[in-house]
């Protein structure tokens, strides 16, 4: 497994080097991750500057195990000149001295300050932020009115589980939630507080271990979520749109998907509170550029262009982000977009060590220990704590 692990990784980068020997100095390289779906809409951006511009962009799609990839770019001196990146890992290429200061390319009063803080290193900003990310519940509207379920903005995560429990009386299962930290973290962190508390390890707090074993028992002992073969067949986006679970856990870059779907009638409610507090961890994406670019003024120019408003409409009007631009979000163009924009003065964004790379790994695999049912949230979280 780990010799086929190093030919595709070969194969990866001599991909890549064949796309760098053959281009010239009038090309810049734009890396970015995405489904199909979201590269729709981002590659004709891409085109439609292209067509104006002497120096071209070329995309350069990772789907999967972006970061990953992205760290052998950088690390083979091939890095592309503008990185699509998110707040989890910014940190860890800004620590590198990998990425530009883009300070002085944006009007921070255009922006909420939680994107604003969210891309930021010790008050420099090093990368243009594109949209937010809060987790909501999607819903299917028939279920909940087969189940005599009144949809209420209001709710708790006791109101959330109890109606999972009705829910399943009329679908395969009350709710599903990936089993990522950027997922569970949710439900850990509403009573409690962020995995990352001032870029130090805080989940094994008693409450933090209480709400992740609770998640496991009603997936697992109550069968009220789905579980882990459950998913592994079908992701959650997938389960929902077959309409085979009733509460989906995600985030506004769902909706394009579950709008292909037709049949599918669908609403946002907000993540549920907890008992006693209301914490929601948000992130934020966003365009950087390679501090040694060879062409770094025309990477640049084509971050300030697909940061346009007009850009972001484009990318609002698909559903597929809740952008961090403020002017665009109070725009009649948002639509549907009111629980969204709401989250966002409620959230906080998360605050991550710079080798979160490392670490969330591990937390990540102790979590879907206790998530899979093989340990207790206690058997799989204190251990970390002797390490961090």
């Amino acid at each position: 497994m780990k010799n086929l692990y190093k030919i595709i990784i070969i194969a990866f980068v001599t991909l890549f080097l064949c796309g760098c020997n053959n281009a010239k100095i009038s090309e810049i390289k734009f890396a970015t991750w995405g489904s199909k779906t979201e590269i729709s809409i981002v590659k004709p951006i891409v085109e439609e500057y292209n067509k104006t511009h002497p120096v071209k962009v070329r995309l350069v799609h990772i789907p999967q195990n972006y970061f990953q990839k992205l760290h052998l770019l950088f690390a083979s001196n091939l890095a592309p000149d503008v990185i699509f990146i998110n707040n989890l890992y910014l940190k860890i290429y800004q620590k590198a001295g990998l990425l530009e200061d883009l300070s002085a390319y944006t009007n921070e009063t255009d922006y909420f300050k939680n994107a604003l803080s969210a891309m930021s290193v010790d008050g420099k900003l090093y990368a243009i932020p594109r949209d937010i990310s809060s987790f909501v519940i999607f819903y299917n509207r028939d279920i909940f009115k087969k189940a005599d379920i009144i949809p209420d903005k209001n709710w708790n995560i006791e109101n959330f589980y109890a109606n999972a429990k009705e829910l399943k009386k009329y679908v395969q299962t009350g709710f599903c939630t990936e089993f990522d930290a950027v997922s569970w973290e949710n439900f850990v962190s509403i009573d409690s507080k962020p995995i990352f508390t001032d870029e130090k390890l805080t989940i094994a707090d008693k409450a933090s271990t209480d709400a992740l074993q609770k998640l496991s028992d009603k997936i697992n002992e109550e069968g009220l979520g789905a579980n882990k073969e459950q998913i592994s067949l079908s992701p959650c986006a997938q389960l929902f749109m077959n309409q085979k679970t009733a509460m989906f856990v995600s985030g506004r870059w769902s909706v394009p998907k579950l709008n292909s779907n037709p049949k599918l009638k669908y609403g946002v409610l907000p993540f549920p509170k907890g008992q006693s507090k209301y914490y929601i961890p948000l992130n934020s994406s966003g365009w950087a550029v390679y501090k040694n670019s060879k062409n770094k003024d025309a990477a640049i120019d084509f971050v300030k262009y697909i940061s346009s408003d007009e850009n972001i409409e484009k990318m609002v009007n698909s559903g597929l982000i809740t952008p961090a631009n403020k002017k665009i979000a109070d725009s009649n163009n948002f639509k549907n977009g009111e629980i969204f924009i709401d989250i966002i003065e409620k959230s906080t964004p998360n605050n991550v060590p710079a080798d979160y790379n490392i670490i969330i790994d591990k937390v990540n695999n102790a979590a879907i220990s206790v998530l899979g049912g093989y340990k207790t949230a206690k058997e799989a979280i204190e251990p970390l704590f002797k390490e961090y």
